[in-house]
């Protein structure tokens, strides 16, 4: 390897692979403590701290220096022994899958169009997905096999919550707690207090209106699935804690939300798992996109949502539910 002489250690450079067509580079940055702390003025921290840190194992500013020093020349444009090389176009491809932008489309593509790139996802976002909002269109459509596997974790996440904080007969949290005492709603009520069922009465009809107005909006303002179903299962938390667990599992079973929960992730699996294999933007699903900015719009971003939406409600009751109570309705 090649060897670079640093005031605070090494630099190696490795060549994995050397060819006429392809060559690879890389770095290894060898930080000596010993040599940082010769000839420093002492920090106050004293003992062995100068010479025992993390300093060879993070990459901080070290590291930029380095690759300044070994690969300045590259980095310019400039080769001392063949500058010809350096004036030829490589024909380089770089991709970027998302990029924060603060300001108007024009100024994202004032800054990459001329270096060669395309605004794809803002300048065909709606066209291609039917999403007033960019976002929604991404996270359903482009990245829509990610999502899939984000509601998984949380179905999973609820499954060994349940498995670790269900409470039946087996598994008693001591001798002396009947377990007909802990499926009582009565052991963990909360319905009595007067304050909390006129809030509750107040504030539940907002909540639900806003949460459902969230979900099916997704697709044209911020919101969707995520923030839909995690108002939704705030509502159904402050329903249990108000009203009692009682009401929640007259519509809320364990069977209907169980249910609930495994057909939205196998209709979502079934609508984008094709993504997985096709790659780039799937098949053309002939659904139509319908009008930008109605509720019946984006193709199948909508129902994509609600299925979204449905988990993340379920899983944060569930989860409230298994902490509160040692199990989900009432089962």
């Amino acid at each position: 390897p090649q060897t670079f002489e640093l005031s605070f250690g090494k630099v190696y450079v490795f060549y994995p692979k050397a060819e006429p067509e392809e060559c690879t580079a890389a770095l290894l940055l060898d930080i000596n403590p010993i040599d940082l702390a010769r000839g420093k003025v002492g920090t106050g921290v004293g003992g062995l701290f100068d010479y025992i840190n993390d300093r060879p194992y993070a990459a901080s500013s070290f590291l930029s220096t380095a690759l300044a020093r070994v690969y300045g020349s590259a980095m310019s444009g400039s080769c001392r022994e063949k500058p010809e090389l350096a004036e030829k176009a490589l024909p380089l491809e770089v991709h970027l899958t998302n990029l924060p932008c603060r300001s108007e489309t024009d100024k994202l593509k004032e800054i990459f169009e001329p270096l060669g790139y395309e605004v794809c996802y803002v300048e065909h976002g709606l066209e291609e997905t039917g999403a007033v909002n960019i976002v929604s269109g991404m996270i359903l459509d482009y990245r829509a096999f990610d999502t899939l596997g984000e509601s998984h974790v949380l179905f999973t996440a609820l499954i060994c919550v349940m498995i670790l904080l269900r409470v039946d007969h087996k598994n008693m949290r001591s001798e002396y707690e009947d377990y007909y005492t802990v499926l009582s709603d009565r052991y963990y009520s909360l319905e009595r207090d007067t304050i909390i069922r006129t809030m509750g009465k107040i504030l539940l009809p907002c909540i639900f209106v806003y949460g459902i107005y969230i979900l099916l909006n997704g697709q044209n303002s911020p919101g969707g699935g995520f923030s839909g179903g995690a108002v939704m299962g705030t509502g159904l938390i402050i329903t249990a804690a108000a009203f009692g667990f009682d009401r929640v599992d007259s519509f809320l079973p364990l069977r209907v939300s169980m249910w609930m929960t495994f057909l939205s992730l196998m209709f979502y699996s079934f609508a984008k798992g094709y993504v997985f294999f096709m790659g780039a933007n799937g098949l053309e699903n002939h659904i139509p996109k319908g009008v930008p900015g109605a509720i019946l719009s984006g193709g199948l971003i909508l129902p994509l949502d609600i299925a979204v939406g449905l988990v993340v409600a379920g899983t944060m009751f569930g989860f409230y539910s298994l902490i509160r109570r040692g199990n989900i309705g009432g089962a």
